[in-house]
């Protein structure tokens, strides 16, 4: 999700306009949530569901 939420960000202020580079930085705390998620969810829940999920178990 936070390689999502960037490429949002790139493609919001692609042409480096003030006001589009200005909504792309707002969007910054999406990106640290989901990675603070992620790495949360890593400690919280092991690596199992992680291989579960992605079938290499």
């Amino acid at each position: 999700m936070a390689l999502l939420v960037v490429g949002l960000q790139f493609w919001i202020a692609r042409h480096r306009g003030r006001g589009e580079c200005f909504i792309a930085f707002r969007t910054n705390q999406w990106v640290g949530l989901f990675v603070f998620a992620g790495i949360a969810a890593q400690y919280a829940l092991g690596d199992e569901w992680l291989m579960t999920l992605l079938g290499n178990r």
